[in-house]
């Protein structure tokens, strides 16, 4: 595979999703007035309401009810709501190919690529296939137990372990590629995307990648020692952590920020690359430094 930002032009869209984060009222207003704009344009479309809460994947729902289908309505979908709202879209419709517009209704909007007041301009552009498709590396992660068969799921940003309630260091350790890499003293690891590295493992001290670079960060969340750096791996790598006091510490797995699972003792959880892409719709060309600066203020004198 290339890299992890590689563009295409768009082809022209003939039907629309539009996902609205149902707790946003903004998103949802916004949403309804351009189903009906589409409409007037005989363009068909279909509004789908998510609840964006931990554990959500499962609680999406169209107008007519029912499980989410296997690939949401449309040939792509415009996402309103914030970062969050995309994440959770992402994990959806990126096994299926899906291409996704964000626009912007959240207070940070890394990931967005359209501000709310110019939406009808956006998607006027795709309609007409003026965009280009931005490619994003995703993670797959399995919690493994030799008694059982694994649990999966999908990431865009991260794969964190980490401690629950109290305040006890996790003892875990890493191996890469059934190497041996080093044991960690700490509140948890985190495994990010170039996506995720604005995310939690930017606040944990970990390095900004570019979207083009193809790599995993493993990122140790207030490490219990001086020499536990950031660790910057090929994005093929995968990644697998055990934690060697399970039996008296509670330990969470969490997915993007939105879906955690307890870890029992003797699970171990391996991340690697996933098979598929997000697809992210940039109308314009897009600029990370631009994002850093805005959004981060990177590089602003004191």
């Amino acid at each position: 595979m290339s890299g992890s930002d590689d563009t295409s032009g768009g082809e022209p869209v003939r039907s629309l999703g539009i996902v609205v984060n149902e707790e946003k009222p903004a998103a949802v207003s916004l949403g309804e007035e351009l189903h009906l704009w589409l409409t007037d344009q005989g363009v068909p479309s279909q509004v789908i309401h998510l609840r964006q809460e931990v554990g959500a994947d499962q609680q999406w729902r169209a107008h007519e009810g029912g499980p989410p289908p296997k690939r949401l309505f449309g040939d792509a979908l415009v996402v309103l709501g914030g970062d969050g709202t995309l994440l959770a879209t992402a994990r959806i419709a990126a096994p299926a190919g899906q291409p996704m517009l964000s626009v912007q209704l959240g207070g940070f909007g890394f990931l967005a690529e359209c501000q709310p007041e110019q939406t009808r301009e956006c998607v006027e552009r795709i309609l007409a296939g003026d965009y280009r498709i931005a490619e994003r590396m995703m993670l797959q992660v399995a919690i493994e137990d030799p008694e059982r068969a694994p649990q999966r799921f999908i990431a865009l940003n991260d794969a964190v372990v980490a401690k629950g309630t109290l305040a006890r260091l996790l003892h875990l350790r890493a191996f890469v590629d059934g190497r041996y890499v080093t044991a960690y003293a700490a509140d948890g690891v985190i495994v990010s995307t170039p996506t995720g590295s604005t995310a939690y493992s930017l606040s944990a001290g970990g390095p900004l990648a570019h979207p083009e670079v193809e790599v995993l960060m493993l990122t140790p969340i207030c490490p219990h020692g001086l020499t536990l750096r950031p660790l910057v791996l090929p994005g093929d790598s995968t990644v697998e952590l055990r934690v060697e006091n399970t039996a008296d510490t509670e330990v969470v797995v969490t997915v993007d920020g939105q879906t955690g699972v307890p870890l029992a003792p003797e699970e171990r959880v391996v991340v690697s690359q996933a098979p598929f892409r997000a697809r992210l719709i940039t109308p314009d060309t897009g600029d990370f430094f631009r994002k850093l600066r805005e959004k981060l203020g990177w590089g602003e004198r004191c």
